[in-house]
């Protein structure tokens, strides 16, 4: 019997120690591969983002004249839309959208980007005017402090012209990023494309060579899925282009500069979790301290009140129903992505978590209905005495029909 049970264990440790090798040898490869795997991912989101859109144009019915239906006698056929013919249309609609947004705002951003370089000096000269008119406000208000200490202005002035050149010759290195971004996005969109195409195809193919018993709950857990991280991804890319929007007309009517740069930087930002709502407002309000001192409080304030209806308005009815957990276990996937795997963990954290407690909350339900179908299949004898007790095991059964 001992020796039994020390080959059972031996045959468990060992399994163990293969399963760990295969782990870490999958592990390897998975980094190995890290920079295409990154693509078909992206591409795998571009493609979540884009499918409502191609699922509503393939629900629009349309008329066929009688003349090209064969067999028709009076009237006309009605047909729905084709798929291929709406993945082409919305395809080619975002590709004409990057490169218009390329055309129209890369030369703008450029452009801002590049001035930074002639209007720092000024800049320096009303940081250095901005800190003594503070140091004279808190003068007058009785409080010690002495911000030339604490701030130090002739070092500040030297970084800022150390700034300058900086600009000038990072300059060209942000111009081959943009091309390397649109490039990178043109090859997304085609991954996705094909993806679109023949995903769902190849999908159906892979899921007949399961056993049939599996079929129904794996594609429910694709569809889970597939709803999780479409519909975070969604929301996210409807929070940045909102809070981008509405800082960009909030500079504008306050006559801050810079609107483009300073707006995509601040509605790439606020994906950031936790902390992007900050870093959102720094880039703006710096600005106007600089630029307009006497709108930089206002700009403050009205960046806040943005910030309170994306954050505590619209986001929470998007995410809410989307992703379904409660703030602790946000917090908590948050932080366990972060430490795994980086900022792709924090970005994508919170949808992982979402499908993982969908699927716990699943496997729990679905086991205990198995229960409960059990509990129902009891055989009860004829002649038992006690009624009650029958009518407790019959009461399931006469449920679930």
């Amino acid at each position: 019997m001992t020796y039994d049970r020390l080959k059972f264990i031996l045959v468990w440790l060992l399994i163990a120690a293969a399963t760990l090798f295969l782990l870490d040898r999958l592990l390897g490869a998975v980094a190995a591969l890290a920079s295409p795997l990154l693509l078909f991912a992206v591409a795998w989101l571009f493609m979540l983002a884009l499918k409502p859109l191609v699922d509503g144009l393939t629900r629009v019915e349309l008329s066929l004249p009688r003349a090209l239906v064969r067999g028709q006698q009076r009237g006309s056929k009605r047909v729905r839309f084709p798929h291929t013919a709406a993945v082409l249309l919305v395809y080619l609609g975002m590709l004409a959208l990057i490169i218009g947004i390329f055309v129209l705002l890369v030369p703008v951003v450029i452009a801002q980007f590049v001035g930074l370089q002639a209007t720092l000096p000024q800049m320096s000269t009303q940081l250095l005017f901005f800190i003594e008119a503070t140091q004279r406000y808190i003068n007058r208000l009785g409080l010690r402090a002495d911000l030339t200490t604490i701030l130090q202005p002739d070092a500040l002035s030297a970084q800022v012209a150390a700034l300058g050149s900086e600009v000038v010759k990072q300059s060209l290195t942000v111009a081959s990023g943009i091309a390397a971004l649109l490039f990178n996005l043109v090859f997304v969109l085609i991954l996705s494309f094909y993806m679109m195409i023949d995903g769902e195809r190849l999908l159906m193919q892979g899921i007949r060579l399961l056993p049939i018993n599996w079929r129904g709950e794996v594609q429910a857990l694709l569809l889970l899925i597939d709803r999780t991280f479409g519909g975070f991804l969604r929301s996210q890319l409807i929070q940045s282009l909102v809070y981008g929007l509405a800082t960009a007309a909030l500079m504008i009517a306050l006559g801050v500069p810079d609107v483009a740069l300073v707006s995509i930087i601040a509605g790439v930002c606020v994906l950031i979790p936790i902390i992007g709502g900050v870093l959102a407002v720094i880039p703006p309000v710096a600005l106007a301290m600089i630029n307009a001192p006497d709108q930089a409080l206002w700009l403050l304030l009205g960046l806040l009140v943005i910030q309170q209806i994306v954050f505590n308005v619209i986001m929470p009815k998007l995410v809410g129903q989307i992703v379904g957990l409660p703030p602790l276990l946000v917090f908590a996937a948050l932080l366990i992505g972060g430490t795994l795997a980086g900022g792709w963990g924090i970005l994508f954290g919170i949808p992982i978590a979402g499908v993982l407690a969908s699927v716990f909350l699943f496997l729990f339900q679905r086991s205990s209905l198995a229960d409960a179908e059990r509990v129902a299949n009891v055989p009860t004898v004829a002649a038992e005495p006690e009624p009650p007790l029958a009518d407790s095991f019959d009461e399931p059964a006469i449920t679930r029909r």
